[in-house]
């Protein structure tokens, strides 16, 4: 990195600060003027006291006062190295609470389009993983800049005191050298990362996969049944060996040279300042000026060295921030690029949805997934979409959302265009049951709960909701009843199968339909189930929702035979829409694979 892509990275760590607050701002500043001066108090106190000494067989009061100025001096050094710590360490945490707070709000309010982009979706990676690898922060790297100042300061101050006391023929040059090693010693750090660390990014994260991997919970069962115990270990420390390898390379190949130069120059320049010092000081004896001169010249000379402490920090903190502000810049140019919603509307509870011609492209691809997609959801009925695995019925439930614009087309709720809608209070009437849906490690009532976040808790409406979805037993079962946190890695907590989670997702959504939903989406989330039980939990369903508008995506067409209408979905577009006794009638695409998979149950069943 040249050094004015460094400056505008300290000046972007600087602008941090503000996160910070004044309390902890007055006192971190005030430290750093007085680490700033302590270091050339030192020096001219024992000058002094040298001199006085040097210049008298007694020690008079002169010379003990100095001398006390210099053991305060020092031993004030010492203290402020645990008091740097509280301050910058209060510091950081402030800038951080705001770095993340911003990386979780953008991650959050990212149109799905965006966050699912191939840039977006790594930036946020690459800052989750930061932040789990332990590494310096953006508010570390912010208040590293504090005692860095400082080191500043000190080099100003030990510079003017060599030009006061020697010469400035030798402060300028000892300026000089200082900055140059120090430039040296940064860049080399500053080339690393840019050029290597970021390099190993893949073997890194294949390390970093394995560890995890052999710690994790929910590949411990299967890393025991296979017995990989040793291939594990065997891989974990062959995939690290080489990964620090090429680390030790990389850093013997960027450190190590500039090393031996810039170690040469100070040499020099050290030796040019200790001849002149001593032939100006060769015909007057100057002890003060001479100890001063000797000791100041030796602050520039180990300035010019690394500064781990400050250094990493930094270098780690603007890697941690340029990752944030990249993926918030990325959030923003998609809300910018978004269709403003107009103003607020209010939608009938019968009104209908329809995709009129819809196509749709997913970025970066060839062809389109939907083409010319022509479908009616009729209010307080059920419509059943199928289709065979990548049709594009996941991909129909999106555009539903809100999460992705038709390429062409458009989808109307009632007489209102979806994209004219504001995304937030549309969605708040969609209650969805999917595959993947989330089991989150929260209690059973915030688990019902959140299927309607936005409105106030209602006790009955969620009790009548786990009544509903046949779970009245597992919240009979749990150990504290609806506060029962569901998950065994917490105390007290319990872990539910894959059915009894199915419950409590359904309870989830049939709660969001008692406090407002319209639409009830189903997206196959009995995928992993048998034919049996699937059928048996969406015939219950069907039973729940009658007379709410509901839309079901399947592969298995047995399950949708009790919906109001069923679509297939082939090649991207509708080619038949009926009932299920009308479409076995035209004895096309559905009643063919109807009967397919009927006769492969009937096999599985015999």
């Amino acid at each position: 990195m040249i050094l004015a892509d460094r400056i505008r990275a300290w000046l972007g760590l600087a602008a941090l600060l503000r996160g910070a607050r004044v309390r902890q701002l007055v006192p971190a500043a005030a430290l750093v003027v007085v680490s700033g001066v302590l270091p050339v108090t030192f020096i001219l106190a024992m000058g002094q006291v040298v001199a006085t000494v040097w210049s008298t067989s007694d020690v008079p009061d002169t010379a003990t006062s100095w001398l006390v100025v210099a053991v305060l001096a020092m031993t004030a050094q010492q203290l402020l190295d645990p008091l740097w710590t509280v301050l910058t360490t209060g510091i950081a945490r402030s800038i951080d609470r705001h770095a993340h707070h911003r990386l979780i709000t953008n991650a959050l309010s990212a149109p799905l389009a965006t966050a699912e982009r191939g840039d977006v979706s790594g930036k946020l990676a690459d800052a989750v993983r930061l932040h789990r690898q332990g590494l310096p922060t953006p508010g570390s790297g912010a208040a590293a800049l504090l005692p860095l100042t400082a080191r500043y300061l000190q080099l100003g101050a030990a510079v003017a005191v060599v030009g006061v006391t020697v010469s400035w023929l030798v402060a300028v040059p000892l300026l000089a050298a200082a900055v140059l090693l120090r430039i040296g010693h940064r860049g080399a750090l500053s080339r690393y990362f840019h050029h290597y660390w970021h390099g190993l990014a893949d073997e890194r994260k294949r390390v970093f996969y394995l560890h995890n991997l052999g710690t994790d919970s929910v590949s411990a069962k299967e890393i025991r049944a296979l017995r990989l115990t040793g291939w594990l270990r065997e891989r974990t420390g062959r995939e690290t060996a080489a990964y620090l390898a090429k680390t030790w390379k990389a850093r013997r190949e960027v450190y190590f040279g500039p090393f031996l130069r810039y170690t040469a120059v100070g040499f020099g320049v050290g030796v040019f300042a200790i001849v002149t010092i001593a032939v100006l000081h060769g015909q007057d004896p100057g002890v003060a000026g001479l100890v001063v001169a000797a000791q100041a010249t030796l602050v520039p000379l180990r300035f010019g060295r690394g500064i781990p402490d400050c250094d990493t920090a930094t270098e780690h903190g603007h890697l941690a921030h340029d990752v944030i502000t990249g993926h918030e810049r990325a959030v923003r140019a998609a809300h910018t690029a978004a269709r403003a919603p107009a103003e607020p509307v209010t939608i009938r509870r019968d009104a209908a949805i329809t995709f009129e011609h819809v196509h749709f492209r997913y970025p970066g691809a060839d062809r389109d997934l939907l083409r010319d997609v022509r479908l009616t959801i009729p209010a307080g009925r059920s419509t059943a979409i199928v289709g065979l695995n990548g049709a594009g019925k996941t991909t129909m439930i999106k555009l539903l959302a809100g999460f992705h614009t038709p390429t062409h087309g458009r989808i109307t709720v009632g007489e209102h265009d979806l994209g004219d809608l504001d995304p937030v209070a549309w969605r708040q009437r969609i209650a969805a049951l999917t595959q993947n849906f989330t089991r989150f490690d929260l209690t059973l009532r915030d688990n019902v709960l959140l299927g309607a976040a936005h409105r106030p808790p209602d006790h009955g409406a969620l009790l009548d909701a786990i009544t509903l979805a046949n779970a009245r037993e597992i919240l009979e079962a749990l150990p504290h009843g609806l506060d029962t946190v569901l998950s065994p890695r917490y105390h007290g907590g319990v872990g539910l199968s894959g059915g009894q989670w199915q419950r409590i997702a359904l309870a989830r959504a049939l709660y969001a339909q008692a406090m407002g939903a319209s639409l009830v989406v189903l997206d196959e989330p009995t995928a992993q189930l048998d034919p049996r039980a699937e059928a048996a939990f969406h015939q219950e369903f069907f039973e729940l929702t009658a007379g709410v508008t509901t839309l079901v995506i399947a592969h298995r067409f047995s399950t949708v035979r009790r919906t109001d209408a069923i679509a297939v979905l082939d090649g991207g577009t509708i080619t038949e829409h009926g009932t299920h006794d009308e479409l076995l009638a035209r004895s096309g695409t559905y009643a063919t694979m109807f009967r397919l998979q009927a006769d492969r149950f009937d096999q599985l069943a015999g």
